[in-house]
This record gives C-alpha cells, sequence and structure tokens, in this order.
C-alpha cells in the first residue's frame, strides 16, 4: 500500500555524516536528504493569501503553513494547507511524513475520508499519515488536505547529529526537525509560504523572501525544495552584497569575515563559468548558533559556528563552494540512481575552484582524495540500477572519473560537456551520455558508461 516510501530510504547517519565532512548536498538524503527530490515538471492551481499565484505542477506541493513557535518550551502548533495533483496510480491514496512528537490533531479536505498514523519503517522517530481520499479523485486532479498537529519535537541522537536546532534562543528547522508534512516517498517538491508566529523581537531567514506583516514573519518561497527550512533567533545581524547575505548571532567576527569572503569569491567564480543565463542573485547563507552540521537548498546555506575554522580555509572554501554550486545540478530525486550528478559534479566543480584560489597542489590533494576513498565500493550508475549510489561514490568516485574524462578528451570539450550539464538542466544519466556523445564522439561516451559501471575499480 505504502509503496513510495519502499524505496528503501537511506538511512540518516550517512546524511549526517556527509554534514560533518562538510561535503553535504543538500542532499540530504538528509536521508533523504535524498530527500531530495523531483524538479521541473508543469500544471498549475493557486496557493490562497499568495501575492501572485504559484502554479502547482506535477511532482510539486504548494503549501499555506501557519506555525505557531513556543521557542521557550520548545512547543509547536501547526496547521498545513497542502495543495498537490493526485497520482497516477494511486490518486485515491496520500502519504505524509512528519515527526513523531507532533500529535495530528485533524485532518480535513474537500475529498478526505479518513486517515491514520503509523511509525515510518526508515526512521524510528518519524510517524507516517495516511490519507484516503474519495473515489472520485482521479489522476492528476488537484487536491488539497490540511493537517493539523502540535507537540514537542522528537530527535533520535543515533540518527540526528544536531545539537541545538530547537532551543529558547534559536530555531533551526529542516528535513532532519521533519516539523513539515512531507510526501512520504520523497519525491515531490515544495513551495509556498509558510507564517511563522515566532516569539516578540525575533527574525527569521529562509530561501524565500521574508517580510513582517501584522506580527506575523512571511516566508514566500517560490523556488522548488524538498522541504520547508528556516532559522530564526532573537538577534540576527547580517553582512550583504547583492550576491551574498550572511545571517549571523553571537558569531566570532573572523568566523563571520571568512565565510562573507569566501561566499563573495566563490559566486564570483561560478557566475562567471556558469552564469550567463541563470547566475547567482542572492543567496543567504546562515551561520548557525549551535554545534552539528550543515546543510544547503537553493539560495539558502546553513553551517553551524563550530564548524568554522578560519585557518581551515580549504575545508571552508570547499564545502560552500559546493553548495553553492548546486544552484546549477538539478536531481530527478535525491534517491533516485541518477542523482549521482547532482553531486558528483558540484564536487568536481568545488575540486575545480580550490585549484583556482590554492593551487595545483591543493588540487592534487582532492584528486588523490576521490581516487582512494572512491575504491572498492561498487559501480556509480547502471542502467538496471534502482537506487542511489553511496556516499563514496557520488563524492569520491564518480568527481575522479569526471577528472579521467578531462584528461582523455581534453580541456576544451571537457568543459562544454561540463557547462552543458550545469546550465541545462540534464536530470537522467542516459541524456548525459547522449550529450558526451554529441561533444566528444561515441568512444568516449561508451568509455564514460562503463567507467561508471565498473564495480572493480
Amino acid at each position: 500500500m505504502f509503496n513510495c516510501a519502499s524505496r528503501a530510504i537511506t538511512a540518516s547517519t550517512e546524511i549526517s555524516s556527509n554534514y560533518n565532512r562538510l561535503i553535504i548536498h543538500t542532499n540530504v538524503v538528509l536521508i533523504l536528504s535524498a530527500v531530495f527530490i523531483i524538479l521541473q515538471f508543469a500544471g498549475c492551481s493557486p496557493v490562497e493569501d499568495e501575492p501572485s499565484p504559484l502554479l502547482l505542477e506535477d511532482g510539486v506541493v504548494i503549501y499555506n503553513t501557519h506555525a505557531d513557535i513556543d521557542a521557550q518550551n520548545q512547543f509547536l502548533d501547526v496547521t498545513a494547507e497542502l495543495t498537490f495533483l493526485a497520482d497516477e496510480n494511486t490518486p485515491s491514496y496520500a502519504a505524509f511524513v512528519l515527526n513523531g512528537g507532533l500529535e495530528v490533531q485533524n485532518v480535513t479536505g474537500p475529498h478526505v475520508v479518513s486517515h491514520q498514523t503509523g511509525e515510518f519503517d526508515f526512521v524510528p522517530v518519524w510517524n507516517v499519515i495516511e490519507i484516503e481520499l474519495d473515489e472520485t479523485v482521479a489522476p492528476g486532479d488537484t487536491v488539497s488536505v490540511t493537517l493539523e498537529y502540535s507537540g514537542y519535537l522528537d530527535f533520535d541522537e543515533d540518527q540526528f547529529q544536531y545539537d541545538g536546532m530547537f532551543t529558547s534562543g534559536w530555531v533551526d528547522f529542516n528535513i532532519d526537525a521533519m516539523w513539515h508534512p512531507i510526501f512520504a516517498g520523497f519525491e515531490q517538491h515544495m513551495r509556498g509560504t509558510m507564517h511563522l508566529n515566532l516569539p516578540e523581537g525575533w527574525q527569521a531567514v529562509g530561501s524565500g523572501t521574508t517580510t513582517f506583516e501584522d506580527g506575523t514573519h512571511i516566508i514566500r518561497n517560490e523556488i522548488n525544495l524538498f522541504d520547508a527550512p528556516f532559522a530564526a533567533s532573537p538577534s540576527f545581524e547580517i553582512r550583504q552584497t547583492d550576491e551574498l547575505e550572511v545571517y549571523y548571532r553571537r558569531a566570532d567576527p573572523e568566523k563571520v569575515t571568512a565565510v562573507f569572503e569566501t561566499g563573495e569569491n566563490c559566486i564570483m567564480y561560478l557566475n562567471h563559468l556558469f552564469g550567463a543565463y541563470d547566475p547567482i542573485t542572492t543567496t543567504r547563507l546562515v551561520i548557525a548558533d549551535r554545534s552539528g552540521g550543515g546543510y544547503a537548498r537553493k539560495n539558502y546555506i546553513v553551517i553551524s559556528s563550530g564548524d568554522i575554522d578560519p585557518g581551515a580555509p580549504v575545508r571552508l572554501h570547499r564545502f560552500i563552494c559546493h553548495e553553492l554550486a548546486h544552484y546549477w545540478t538539478p536531481s530527478p530525486g535525491g534517491m533516485s540512481p541518477d542523482h549521482w550528478m547532482s553531486e558528483a559534479f558540484a564536487e568536481f566543480v568545488a575540486g575545480r575552484y580550490l585549484r583556482d584560489q590554492f593551487g595545483e597542489e591543493v588540487y592534487n590533494r582532492e584528486l588523490s582524495k576521490w581516487e582512494n576513498e572512491g575504491q572498492g565500493h561498487g559501480p556509480v550508475w547502471t542502467p538496471e540500477l534502482d537506487v542511489r549510489p553511496g556516499t563514496e561514490l557520488m563524492y569520491r568516485r564518480a568527481p575522479f572519473l569526471l577528472h579521467r574524462l578531462e584528461e582523455k578528451i581534453g580541456a576544451e570539450r571537457f568543459d562544454r560537456f561540463l557547462t552543458q550539464y550545469m546550465t541545462e538542466d540534464i536530470l537522467y544519466t542516459t541524456y548525459l551520455l547522449d550529450e558526451l556523445e554529441a561533444i566528444a564522439g561515441t568512444e568516449a561516451a561508451e568509455w564514460f558508461r562503463n567507467e561508471l559501471a565498473r564495480d572493480d575499480w
């Protein structure tokens, strides 16, 4: 019944460790991080309370969420209205994942018949809310459901290594908190509006634009993400240029300067290479007032203050530039076998940036790490694979294969290939191989296909 979740979601410990090594994606999988999740589609339906309509697309959930956040007691009271297109295969069924510490009081909507809550198989501290819709719902119909829930977030220390995500002085929510309902298959992206009632004097920041209206913080997000992330605190300080806004609280000035200058440098580098038609215009980077890992979404990056070491600039530059590169690296879904492209190209581009900033010796150390740590983990991709590859394959072996491809076909053709991927929303490996064949010939494409499929490397 719950077919979408049964795709064998990778344990979130993999994500947490990625974060701690500062080589994450966005990715999530956060687990899911992976959760990470199908991009651009098409259709239509407006969301209430929006200054301009947001068109509903297949594979996208539009949310209109009101949250009362009691930071002093770490208590949430939320009403989330979710609008989506009915599934092609199971139009009368929908399932969402939510933190297990949040009790669902009500699920309503024009087509809602019933709902039930049970434990999510892959993450014990999460629940799945299964919703039965009436039989009149046909594939592709617009469906709206409203979930009302409240409670205290439940965290599993074995799975989530964030310390201080929700305190009396700091709120930092993403998919790990699972504070907001997400489709159980983790194949949908989300966008919409969050109405946040925070303690008096607090500020909020997220991927979208933030306003303060009638005592409520409103974050309007028009970019497809796989969750609804934001951060809030009593007193953000902001350092900004046209392309970069750095938000921080009680952070060491030296750390703020290191983050700001690194972000500026990498945005300039990436926009020069890939931003002719779609440049990074505004990225919000939050220095989190907590320990634990970091994460990133398009236009929104969070890094914990404890992970910033101005004395280790290579590590900081690698992390920030990898995450910024994701602005141009689409993914068909965090659990997809084709998700390797998003992470590998971001890591490869970050490696090139390190060469530009620090020289060949530093880049060669990256190559050695990619080569050595990428061995013995099986193939990166084959046509038969139906799950995403592991961390070492995406972040190590695949970037090294891109380096070897550059050696094989030459810098000029490889740069064309790299630019094609970064600017053309290539979601599937088969399409990538077609582009490589068009640029470098059949022999090069076959060589790369075979290298991706090797399990004895």
